[in-house]
C-alpha cells in the first residue's frame, strides 16, 4: 500500500454537488431503519415506537394522506427492515428486532403479521432477501450464526451457518448474480459461503483491522464485492484472490455503507463525519477511480442511516432517484440524471489503452510500437501521407491542470508508493519496487506542461538499485508513454508509472538472473511467513467474559 496516504479531506472537492429535489421531516417517528418496496412507490420507516409508510409520489394538493403511521411501542429498537426483492414475494417485508424477525404485509392497509421467525439467541444485526429465489431470507446475529429461512416452511431455518469464532456476525449479503454465494462479516473479517456446499465457509478474508459496517456484492461480476469499515476505508475484493484488496478508497472518517449503483459502474458511500455531523457524507464514485468522488449529495444535518434507489417516475427516461433517511429524521430524494450516470461509466478501451512497454533490452525482443506510422493499414496500391510528429503536435494544448492530474492519480497501484505530490513546485517523488528492484523516481513537470512539446522529465534518485542499461531502457518507456498520452490530450503520470511496472516485471520474469537481486535466506523466510499468515485473523486486543462463578473477567 502506498506510503503516501491521501485522505479524503486533502482531496479536491467533488466536481458535482447535488441538492435534494424533495424532502419530508418526521421527527416524531424516531425511525432507525428504512426500506423501499418492490414497486418503488412506498418507503417504510421503522422505529421502536412507530412503523410508517411514506408515499414517494405524493399528491401535492393533499400531501398528508400519504403518510400512514402505526403505533408499535416496543422496548426494543428495530435493527433492520427489508422489503422482499422478488416479484413473487414483493408484498412481504421483514422487520428484525432483538432476537425476532417479523414478516408483515400491508394488503389491508394495516400491518398484517404473516410469520414470526425465531432461532437466534442474541440480537439480530442484519437481514437480506434473496434476489432470485422468492421467500428466501438470510439473517445474522451476535450469536455468530447466520440462518437461511424459507417462508413456505418458517418453523425453523432451512440452513444454519456457524462462523465458529468469538466475533458475532454483523452483516450478511446474498450474491446478486448467481445467488449461490453468501458473505458474512465478523468484526474485520469476511466469511464466504456457498449454500450448495453445506455449512462450511469456502473462503476466509481478513479484510479490515476494524469492524465492517457494510457488505455489497457487484451486480455484474459474481465474485466481486465491496466492504465498508470503521477504519475509514472501502475495499474492493475478488473472492478468488482474497489475499489483498483489488482497490481501496481511503477516507479520514468511518464508512457506514458502500453499495454499487444499479447503473453504469459506480459506488455510493456513506461517510460518518467527525462528531457525527457533516454535509458531504453521501458520495458517488466511479469504480475505475478511487482518488476523488464524482458527486456529493448535501442537505442532511446528521448521519445518513440508509439509502436506496428507485426509477424517477416523473420522467419517461433513464433518470434514477436516490432516497435517503438520516438521523436528523428527514427523508430526502435526489434526482440522478443521465449526465451523472455517464460519469460512472467504465473507461472506454481508448481510455484504457494498452501501455507501450515493449523495448529492446539485452536481446529480449520487446521493441516499442510506433504510434506515428501504421504501414499495415495502408493499401499497397495507394500512396498516402503518414502523419508525422510535426503534424501531431499542432493539436491544441490539453485542458487540465497539474493539480487536477494529481487529484486523479490512483495511489493504490501495486508496487508503487507515491511519496510526494507537489503541484506548486511541479514535481512528484515515486518509489517503485518490483521483484527485488527499487526505483526512486522524481518526475518534474515543466511550466508549459501539459503541452506535448513539454513532457515531464524522469530522474532516477539516490536509492535506485537498477543498473545504467536498464535505467536507460526504462526511461525510453516513460518518455514514449508520456508523449503518446499528451498527444491525445490526456494525463500521463499514472499511465507512465503503470508502463514502468509492467516493463520491469517483464524483464525480471524472463529468466535472466542477472537482473534479480538475491535475498538472504532469513529475508526470504520472513517474506514467506508473512505471505502464509496473510489470512490469519487479527488478534483480539480486548474483551470481557463471565466465568462459571458469575465474575466478569476483562482483558485489555
Amino acid at each position: 500500500m502506498s506510503s503516501f496516504t491521501e485522505t479524503f479531506n486533502n482531496r479536491e472537492p467533488p466536481c458535482v454537488t447535488r441538492d435534494a429535489a424533495w424532502s419530508r421531516t418526521h421527527r416524531d417517528l424516531q425511525a432507525t431503519a428504512m426500506s423501499i418496496d418492490y414497486s418503488g412507490q412506498w418507503v417504510l420507516l421503522a422505529g421502536r415506537r412507530h412503523l410508517a409508510l411514506q408515499k414517494l409520489d405524493p399528491d401535492q394538493t393533499n400531501d398528508d394522506n400519504f403518510l400512514r403511521k402505526y403505533h408499535r411501542n416496543s422496548k426494543h429498537e428495530i435493527t433492520a427492515a427489508e422489503w422482499a426483492i422478488c416479484d413473487e414475494s414483493q408484498e412481504y417485508c421483514a422487520i428484525a428486532t432483538s432476537q425476532l424477525i417479523e414478516v408483515v404485509t400491508w394488503r389491508s392497509g394495516d400491518p398484517n403479521l404473516i410469520h414470526s421467525l425465531r432461532a437466534h439467541t442474541r440480537v439480530i444485526t442484519d437481514i437480506d432477501w434473496h434476489s432470485k429465489t422468492p421467500y428466501l431470507l438470510a439473517s445474522c446475529s451476535i450469536d455468530t450464526f447466520t440462518h437461511l429461512w424459507d417462508l413456505r416452511d418458517p418453523k425453523k431455518p432451512t440452513m444454519s451457518l456457524s462462523a465458529v469464532c468469538m466475533s458475532g456476525a454483523t452483516q450478511v449479503g446474498f450474491n446478486r448474480v448467481s445467488g449461490n454465494l453468501l458473505a458474512t462479516a465478523h468484526d474485520g473479517d469476511l466469511r464466504i459461503w456457498d449454500v450448495r456446499k453445506g455449512a462450511c465457509p469456502i473462503q476466509y478474508i481478513t479484510a479490515h483491522l476494524a469492524r465492517i459496517h457494510g457488505i455489497n456484492w457487484s451486480h455484474k461480476q459474481e465474485t466481486h464485492l465491496t466492504t465498508a469499515s470503521q477504519d475509514g476505508t472501502v475495499k474492493y475484493f475478488c473472492i478468488n484472490n482474497p489475499r489483498r484488496a483489488e482497490k481501496i478508497i481511503t477516507t479520514s472518517s468511518p464508512v457506514w455503507r458502500a453499495r454499487y449503483t444499479p447503473f453504469s459502474d459506480g459506488l455510493v458511500t456513506v461517510i460518518v463525519p467527525n462528531l457525527g455531523r457533516g454535509e458531504n457524507s453521501l458520495l458517488l464514485w466511479n469504480n475505475a477511480r478511487q482518488s476523488a468522488p464524482i458527486c456529493s449529495f448535501t442537505g442532511h444535518s446528521d448521519v445518513i442511516l440508509d439509502f436506496s434507489w428507485r426509477p424517477n417516475r416523473h420522467y419517461d427516461n433513464t433518470d434514477m432517484e436516490l432516497v435517503t433517511w438520516s438521523r436528523d429524521q428527514t427523508l430526502r430524494v435526489w434526482n440522478v440524471d443521465e449526465t451523472i450516470q455517464k460519469m460512472c461509466e467504465p473507461e472506454t478501451p481508448d481510455e484504457e489503452e494498452s501501455v507501450s512497454t515493449d523495448i529492446l533490452f539485452d536481446g529480449i525482443p520487446i521493441k516499442p510500437k510506433s504510434v506515428l506510422s501504421k504501414p499495415n493499414s495502408l493499401p499497397t496500391n495507394q500512396h498516402q501521407s503518414i502523419p508525422t510528429l510535426q503534424t501531431e503536435i499542432t493539436k491544441p494544448m490539453p485542458k487540465f491542470s497539474l493539480q487536477h492530474e494529481f487529484s486523479l492519480l490512483n495511489t493504490n497501484i501495486p508496487h508503487i508508493d507515491v511519496e510526494v505530490l507537489d503541484a506548486v513546485k511541479r514535481h512528484a517523488m515515486i518509489r517503485i519496487s518490483v521483484n527485488g528492484h527499487v526505483i526512486m523516481l522524481q518526475v518534474v513537470f515543466p511550466e508549459n506542461y501539459p503541452h506535448v512539446d513539454y513532457p515531464p522529465d524522469f530522474i532516477y534518485c539516490q536509492g535506485t538499485s537498477i543498473d545504467d542499461n536498464l535505467a536507460e531502457s526504462l526511461n525510453e518507456v516513460l518518455k514514449l508513454n508520456a508523449q503518446n498520452r499528451l498527444r491525445k490530450g490526456k494525463t500521463c503520470l499514472e499511465q507512465c508509472l503503470r508502463a514502468l511496472v509492467t516493463t520491469l516485471k517483464k524483464i525480471t520474469s524472463t529468466g535472466d538472473k542477472s537482473y534479480l537481486r538475491l535475498q538472504s535466506p532469513r529475508l526470504e523466510g520472513a517474506l514467506s511467513g508473512a505471505l502464509h499468515d496473510a489470512c490469519v485473523p487479527f488478534p483480539k486486543t480486548c474483551g470481557a467474559r463471565f466465568c462459571q462463578v458469575g465474575i466478569l473477567v476483562t482483558f485489555i
